[in-house]
């Protein structure tokens, strides 16, 4: 019908413009006594499709929620056009996901929408067409909007072969043939898992390898779990409505009491936004630090993520590390000894009767008692007891060679000092995966934060950013240009992302040969052998007619420029 037409059957509402059409009806803005309303008319003749518009209105009369959107008026006889008058919103959960990123917004309004949801749910009503578009946004008040395809117990509207809800958002059983009898609550779980993975990803999961929301805001992994949960294929093993609601407030607490946490015991200064950057990465980091292993970690994840922000071991924890280097060594020796033959005479250090054998303690004192402290007292005394239970040469190898033991010292120092975060945690999941799980509970007890010289490259940054992969794809760049002109012939990036850069060079199987050489040390001297040969291990080599390609990570790359002393 025209607008003047229209505008006849509702003379004391102003129609201003369309706000959306659809198959069914026009939803037109109107004003009366200078207040805005939204008025949708059916433009269906569908014997359904007007039952369905009586029901919607029906449900919106008797239920006066405020999570529910408020209806004044409305004409659902048999004459058309029929009509219903309600609430203006001016905006809907379309311009959620579409512009906004501040993740506290976003989390606030995904709580309200799963309230809303739940109060359908207590009444036994399925919504069955939750969207975007059908959830309606005025500043932070959220309602559910479009009741006609909600399914009670009793309805006998739904026939077999029905389309329930657009197949944007559908759960698979909403898409089979019989899906409108099939279909419960159920439905809209699974429809709000799509919504919540689109609300921070900003892309509509589709198919099964969707991009996760901890690509993007990588402290909230929690939420890939539960949304995962609620996508569920088969609808009776998902997850209920009462139990997407705890997981969402329990994520969210669990974050801002972490957040509290580590400003507290790092003294950050809060409400800035360096404080913010470094509360998320830290709990993130704590993720991986809990849940995952050192191979894990190496494989998938950026260990130079967020560069810009350097950490160091806490020195107790730096002389414990020291300690369990010093204990494995002695350990190691012990151990070796222990496998003698029975015909060879086992003699340990005698501190009562010889003067060397004194010595030897003595020395071992004085080298290593500086790492020892309160809390690592008895892992020194272990480290002792093993040094002293060794045969007289070998101990004495132990203090000539010392410096050998420094030099494990010194690198663990390199790794666990002035380095960024997932650094530190990967090398010390390599040092002892175990460990760690009975030292401390969270990364943040163990680590403070060191004063980096890119800090004045913070400024309003996101978590998810660029410059890292700038900085450091740099730093790749380097040394592979530098494969390229010794022994390669071109490189590829095939992964650059938050997680691990991953690299193709392709070589002549001449250069593949000499690029074998370089990494099994035969033309290198000293420390390069036995480094460049693990990471030789590390890379995947394949060979195609004339070209071999070697695929090789970043970390792999780093780790030969600074063995080349680049």
């Amino acid at each position: 019908m025209k607008k003047e037409d229209l505008q006849i059957i509702v003379p004391d509402y102003k129609l201003v413009a369309i706000l959306g059409t659809g198959g069914n009806g026009t939803v037109w803005l109107t004003e009366k006594d200078n207040e805005k309303y939204a008025i949708k008319f059916l433009k269906s003749e569908d014997k359904n499709s007007k039952r369905r518009f009586k029901r919607e209105v029906e449900f919106l009369n008797t239920n006066k929620s405020d999570k529910i959107l408020k209806i004044f008026d409305s004409n659902i006889s048999t004459e058309s056009p029929n009509y219903h008058i309600t609430e203006y919103y001016p905006k809907t959960f379309r311009n959620v996901v579409d512009q906004i990123t501040d993740w506290k917004v976003i989390y606030n309004y995904l709580i309200k929408l799963v309230d809303a949801v739940s109060y359908l749910h207590t009444l036994n009503i399925a919504h069955r067409d939750i969207k975007p578009e059908n959830i309606l946004i005025d500043e932070e008040r959220l309602v559910l909007a479009d009741f006609g395809l909600i399914d009670c117990e009793d309805s006998t509207l739904t026939k077999q072969g029905d389309r329930m809800a657009n197949a944007y958002y559908a759960s698979p059983e909403q898409l089979k043939v019989k899906g409108a009898l099939e279909t419960t609550t159920a439905v809209d779980i699974y429809s709000l898992g799509m919504i919540i993975n689109e609300s921070f990803t900003k892309k509509r999961p589709d198919g099964l390898n969707f991009e996760k929301i901890q690509e993007v805001y990588p402290f909230l992994y929690q939420l890939d779990e539960l949304v995962e949960k609620m996508m569920i294929y088969d609808p009776i093993n998902r997850i209920s409505i009462p139990e997407v609601s705890y997981n969402l407030v329990k994520i969210m607490d669990d974050i801002l009491c972490s957040f509290e946490e580590i400003i507290s015991v790092l003294s950050l200064a809060p409400l800035c936004n360096k404080t913010d950057i470094i509360c998320k990465q830290l709990y993130f980091s704590n993720y991986l630090f809990k849940n995952k292993s050192s191979d894990e970690i190496s494989t998938n994840y950026e260990l130079n993520w967020m560069p810009y922000i350097s950490y160091s071991l806490k020195e107790s924890i730096l002389n414990y590390v020291n300690l369990k280097i010093v204990y494995d060594e002695c350990k190691r020796t012990f151990d070796y000894e222990s496998v003698y033959s029975e015909d060879v005479e086992y003699i340990p250090l005698d501190l009562q009767n010889n003067d060397e054998h004194i010595k030897l303690h003595m020395e071992f004192i004085s080298l290593f008692s500086k790492y020892s402290n309160e809390s690592n007292q008895s892992l020194y005394n272990q480290a002792l007891k093993y040094f002293d239970s060794c045969v007289d040469y070998h101990a004495k190898e132990k203090i000539d060679e010392h410096s050998s033991i420094f030099k494990q010292i010194d690198d663990a120092r390199d790794n666990l000092m002035d380095a960024p975060i997932i650094w530190i945690i990967n090398y010390l999941k390599i040092f002892n995966e175990e460990i760690w799980k009975i030292k401390t509970e969270n990364i943040w007890d163990i680590i403070t934060l060191t004063n980096s010289n890119r800090e004045n490259e913070l400024g309003n940054m996101p978590l998810k950013n660029q410059t890292f992969q700038r900085i450091f794809e740099e730093d790749d760049m380097f040394i592979l240009n530098w494969l390229v002109e010794h022994y390669a012939i071109y490189y590829e990036t095939i992964k650059l992302s938050l997680n691990k850069r991953v690299y193709n060079i392709v070589f002549s199987l001449e250069g593949a040969d000499n690029f074998i050489t370089f990494l099994t040390g035969e033309n290198n001297s000293g420390i390069l052998q036995t480094d460049l040969k693990e990471i030789k291990n590390n890379i995947r080599f394949l060979s195609y007619g004339d070209y071999a390609y070697v695929i090789i990570n970043s970390f792999d790359l780093s780790q030969i420029k600074k063995y080349l002393g680049m």
